[in-house]
């Protein structure tokens, strides 16, 4: 009861639902729920901590709540471990262990499997390995504009290709 309390709270004041967005409140809310091992608020406090929302930006911080809220199989801290790993936030830069949280995420079944398989392939791209390019010929519009928009051309994306770290 209290938990779930707290991190709607912390949602309320974080989206500013009903009420000015407080950031204070929202992590105060959000630090309770997630020490007590909710998953959702474990979340949102990796989250504060790793765009420095109301707080010093800490990476290493951060990427533990992941860790903690990934352990119960939330889709987004999953997510944003892949993408700690794959851009070495907070943690040493290591490709395949990006790759592997892409993929759980993906079996965890994320709302929109397309971007989530796009991320892995370029992830597969960095570890040598080509699928993207099947991928990218197939993938609805949006994943092609996202690709094109973050790395440039479908070319400029094979020339990614390096031994991971």
């Amino acid at each position: 009861g209290h938990v779930e309390a707290a991190d709607l709270l912390g949602c309320i004041y974080f989206y500013g639902q009903g009420t000015d967005v407080d950031t204070k409140r929202s992590l105060t809310a959000y630090e309770f729920a997630a020490k007590c091992g909710h998953g959702p608020a474990e979340f949102m406090l990796g989250h504060f901590y790793f765009e420095g929302i109301g707080v010093e930006r800490q990476e290493r911080r951060a990427v533990y709540w992941f860790r903690k809220a990934a352990d119960q199989k939330h889709l987004n801290a999953t997510i944003a471990l892949g993408v700690a790993y794959g851009n070495a936030r907070g943690v040493d830069p290591s490709w395949r262990t990006a790759q592997e949280y892409y993929e759980m995420a993906i079996a965890l079944g994320g709302e929109d499997d397309s971007l989530l398989s796009l991320q892995l392939n370029i992830t597969n791209v960095r570890c040598g390995h080509l699928c993207v390019c099947s991928f990218l010929v197939h993938a609805p519009p949006r994943c092609q504009l996202y690709a094109t928009s973050r790395f440039g051309t479908l070319p400029a994306l094979l020339h990614m290709r390096s031994s991971p770290p």
